[in-house]
């Protein structure tokens, strides 16, 4: 996310420059190095809002969903657990729950 975010923002602050600079009638010569100045800071920037961002949705995504461990679906099977069922529970005890 840092890289795609920083070349958007630098493309984004080359081309406003440019723009702004041939909209004043600057000479080439003179409005490149600007550009070129405009996309260095802002990919600086966007590359700092895009580690911000991924920290931010990563964050939000491990606390939503549980992390996976490998051993666990496992650790289970062999406890006899399976979805909605208690470890280690007798068939009579399933029965009682199912009532």
């Amino acid at each position: 996310m840092k890289r795609r975010t920083a070349s958007v923002f630098g493309l984004l602050g080359f081309a406003t420059v440019a723009l702004i600079e041939a909209l004043k009638g600057r000479d080439l010569l003179e409005a490149v190095p600007r550009a070129i100045l405009a996309a260095i800071v802002m990919a600086l920037v966007g590359w700092v809002v895009g580690t911000v961002a991924g920290k931010a949705i990563g964050e939000a995504v491990d606390s939503k969903v549980p992390a996976y461990t490998p051993g666990d679906s496992e650790a289970k099977r062999e406890n006899g657990e399976t979805e909605g069922e208690a470890p280690n529970a007798s068939p009579a005890d399933q029965q009682e729950e199912n009532k």
